[in-house]
């Protein structure tokens, strides 16, 4: 499924971005070299650093390239979207983990004719807020700045169980897709999974990324899972194809997670 034929010139930025460095690299010169010694220095990189004209002038105009690709407007945001504005979920949270399900399930679907049952990740993957008003490429590249990809887990229900004691006792708003309904009572919890209460005799299909699904963040519970689908498709891009998509970002705190007093 490639739903980037419709936004062509993301795979224009990936070029030219691979041009930059291959021009960095013809610009260090091709004469051989002998290692006599190693010795090691503190350079500060600023302004302050001189930089070589000509490697300057011959990057210049892909420099400039990539810099009105990264200002393409994809969409809007009606209000600032963090990941800090809850404590069991946030407006960005919510968001990430909505459009993971909304752009990989259909991939997950063609691939194995099953579908998703929810979306669990990571709190610290948010790397930046989303403020009001024009939402760019480089929002979606500061959003997300690593190269994960999106995979499903078949899990048993002993280790979605662990999922959410996992999210419980890290009191964080970790974004888990509105797919799941949890209430919270003091250390007990209540969970609905697509509408159903939730079985632990049962398995589940989680997408997640792929340095999570490996115990990243401590989430063992998503290693050896009863299967695992890889959908060959980055966070990133689902981001940029979800941008892409729609007019206006909508994205708040619901009632997918409820604390009960």
């Amino acid at each position: 499924m490639a739903f980037y034929s419709r936004i062509p010139y993301f795979h224009q930025v990936k070029r030219i971005v691979l041009l930059l460095h291959v021009l960095l690299w013809i610009g260090c010169g091709s004469s051989e070299w002998q290692l006599k010694k190693i010795t090691g220095k503190r350079i500060a990189i600023d302004t302050v650093l001189p930089s070589k004209s000509s490697i300057d002038e011959l990057v210049a105009p892909y420099r400039k390239e990539v810099e009105k690709e990264m200002k393409q407007v994809l969409c809007e945001a009606p209000r600032d979207l963090t990941g800090k504005d809850g404590k069991f979920q946030s407006s960005l949270g919510n968001l990430l983990a909505d459009l993971s399900y909304e752009m990989g399930n259909p991939v997950f679907e063609e691939k194995t004719k099953e579908s998703i049952d929810f979306v669990f990740m990571n709190a610290g993957g948010l790397r930046a807020p989303i403020s009001k008003g024009k939402v760019t490429v480089q929002n979606a590249f500061s959003l997300m700045p690593f190269e994960n990809d999106l995979v499903a887990v078949k899990m048993s229900g002993e280790k979605v169980k662990a999922l959410f004691d996992y999210f419980l006792q890290k009191q964080r708003p970790h974004p888990l897709s509105k797919n799941v309904q949890i209430e919270i009572k003091g250390e007990d919890y209540r969970v609905k999974i697509q509408g159903k209460t939730f079985d632990e005799n049962q398995s589940y299909w989680v997408l997640t990324n792929d340095y999570l699904q490996n115990g990243g963040d401590g989430m063992v519970f998503f290693q050896k899972p009863e299967k695992l689908i890889g959908l060959d498709y980055k966070v990133r891009d689902a981001i940029l194809d979800y941008f892409a998509r729609v007019d206006r970002l909508e994205a708040s705190l619901d009632q997918r997670v409820i604390v009960e007093p």
